[in-house]
């Protein structure tokens, strides 16, 4: 299902951090900056810079209780590390080039559609007006990729998470430092390669190359710096074998 794939991709890139409280408690209107600062750890190196960051939380804080009053809304705000951050700081965890995406997208447009890459799943089990996927149990929990560009790896690893629980019943979390550290990008699609980006299609074109994709747990995420490490096949411990684009959706 095409549009399946799309969720989840969308789900994996949005994605904004492990450490993420209940939203409830950030809609408490008590929840202070004091609270803020003793959640995320934050030290600021004078009153000023303090005063600053106050001003900026709390827009943050008041931008979440009016979103979140709008029952028009079928999503929810909550306050995260980014909340006393500006504008201009917030664009450099996003790490994509797009001078160089730019570069790649009329290449990329005359390939095969990415999403063909997937035989669609037999959706007849989850027929109905709409559906929850959060609550299925296909959707590992919300992930941080920190200040690297590897928006791709995590777009990638988590719709491999998600096709192979809904196939197997099982939902693992897995590497996204396995792809970054070991998917060669000499040509500059859509980045440099690591931290510096790429795609979808070499992601996965790389994890068929490898085999499989370990787990999280044998081979952790260390990226969230910006820093870009060797590709250590120690690690690797399929949780989840690709020998091919079906491997996951063949009924």
């Amino acid at each position: 299902m095409k549009q399946l794939l799309i969720l989840l991709i969308a789900i994996a890139v949005v994605s904004a951090s492990r450490k993420w409280r209940s939203l409830d408690h950030h809609e408490k209107h008590q929840y202070t900056f004091e609270d803020f600062k003793a959640e995320f750890s934050r030290v600021y190196k004078d009153k000023a810079e303090e005063s600053m960051r106050q001003k900026l939380f709390e827009e943050s804080l008041m931008k979440v209780h009016r979103h979140n009053k709008d029952h028009s809304k079928t999503w929810k705000l909550g306050i995260n590390k980014f909340s006393d951050m500006t504008t201009e700081e917030k664009k450099a965890f996003r790490g994509v080039n797009g001078a160089l995406l730019h570069k790649q997208k009329a290449a990329r447009m005359k390939r095969a559609n990415p999403f063909t890459m997937f035989r669609e799943f037999n959706a007849s089990a989850w027929v109905g007006a709409d559906v929850d996927w959060r609550t299925k149990g296909i959707i590992t929990p919300p992930k941080d990729q920190g200040g690297c560009g590897s928006c791709w790896t995590f777009s990638t690893a988590e719709t491999i998470e998600s096709y192979s629980a809904l196939k197997t019943g099982t939902l693992l979390t897995l590497s996204e430092q396995q792809i970054l550290d070991c998917t060669p990008n000499p040509n500059d699609c859509g980045g440099t390669g690591g931290c510096g980006g790429g795609t979808v299609e070499l992601a996965s074109a790389r994890i068929i190359a490898m085999g499989g994709l370990s787990q999280e747990k044998d081979y952790p995420y260390k990226s969230g710096g910006g820093q870009n490490f060797k590709c250590d096949m120690t690690k690797f411990k399929p949780a989840v074998r690709l020998t091919n684009y079906y491997d996951l959706t063949s009924n």
